[in-house]
Parts: C-alpha cells; sequence; structure tokens
C-alpha cells in the first residue's frame, strides 16, 4: 500500500510503528526478553524476531519502491529514504549507539552502499538529533522549520538543558547535515 501511495501521489510521507514481536514467544515480552536481553536465551529470541521483523516489512517495502520506476532508470526507491530504527541502542530503553538502517537516496542528498559508525561520542542523543535534522533537510526542510526554542537539531535534547552535557561547539552543530553520509 506504501509502495503504491508513493507510485501514484497520493502521499510522499509514510511512519510505520512495528508493534508485532514477529515471533511465537507468548510471555511477557517486554520484561522477560526486552529487559533481559544480555541473557543467550532473550537475546536469540530479540534477534530472531528482529531479523523477521526487518526482513518482512523493511526489506519487502525496500524492494516494492525499487520496481516503480520514477523517472526513466531512476526508481522510487532512489528517490525516498526508508530507515529502520529501536527505540534502543545495545542496551534497552538506552539510546546510546542506536542503529539507523537506510535504504534509497532521497534524491541523491545521501550517499548510498557504505557503513558509517558514529559512536566516537560517548553521550546519547546528539548525532540522533543530528541525523534527524539531516533526514528533515534531505526532504527540503530547512532548519528554521524545525528547531524548537532556537535549539540546533531536531528531537528532545537528552543529554540536560538545552544540551548543556554537550561541549557548545558539538552542540551547535546539530542541524547541521552529517558528513559522510550526505551529497552536500
Amino acid at each position: 500500500v506504501i509502495a503504491m501511495a508513493f507510485a501514484c501521489g497520493v502521499t510522499r510521507v509514510a511512519t510505520v510503528m512495528i508493534a508485532a514481536t514477529f515471533s511465537d514467544y507468548s510471555g511477557d515480552w517486554h520484561q522477560e526478553i526486552a529487559h533481559q536481553h544480555l541473557g543467550a536465551g532473550p537475546q536469540a529470541t530479540l534477534a530472531a524476531a528482529l531479523g523477521n521483523a526487518f526482513r518482512s516489512t523493511v526489506l519487502d517495502l525496500a524492494a516494492k519502491l525499487d520496481r516503480f520506476e520514477d523517472s526513466p532508470g531512476v526508481s522510487l526507491l532512489d528517490n525516498s529514504l526508508v530507515q529502520w530504527t529501536q527505540e534502543s541502542g545495545i542496551i534497552t530503553h538506552d539510546a546510546q549507539a542506536m542503529t539507523h538502517v537506510t535504504f534509497g537516496g532521497a534524491g541523491g542528498y545521501f550517499k548510498t552502499g557504505q557503513f558509517v559508525d558514529y559512536r566516537s561520542s560517548s553521550r546519547a542523543g546528539i548525532f540522533h538529533r543530528q541525523w534527524l535534522a539531516t533526514v528533515l533537510q534531505s526532504m527540503g526542510i530547512p532548519p528554521a522549520d524545525f528547531q524548537f526554542a532556537g535549539q540546533p537539531g531536531y528531537g528532545d535534547a537528552r543529554g540536560g538543558n538545552g544540551g548543556k552535557d554537550y561541549s557548545p561547539d558539538v552542540f551547535a552543530q546539530s542541524s547541521k547535515p552529517l558528513p559522510l553520509v550526505t551529497n552536500g
């Protein structure tokens, strides 16, 4: 439905929250799997479920978008950005080291086919804010339209009041497109 809506021009934006676990586990998923993710059994269950969710939703959508030609030699996927991420990084409910997997180049805005690791920062949140700001700019939305109360970047300034836990120089950069992943 999403790929067809894009192809027909009915919409340009779709957001999907995957609430299903994509697992046959029948207990309390949140407490027994997500909160016990460091245990071998829960970790295996979680990894299998996330793999199933990724294949069944994100890869499926990317493949469908790639089948539609937007212009000669250019697919809908080439002109789109599909992103997959979770609420957590390597620890449940902890935003450090969050993975963002993307498909498509947003009409050439993004460099594709790379693995980029921004974890040189020991603080959570700053690159996620900058990533979201970068995505918005890839869709033609200027920083003045998404910054809140004059704070650079997009979203909640995790890390303290207005990012005060970050170096002012680092926080000030969070509305600028991330290096390495953009063609600008």
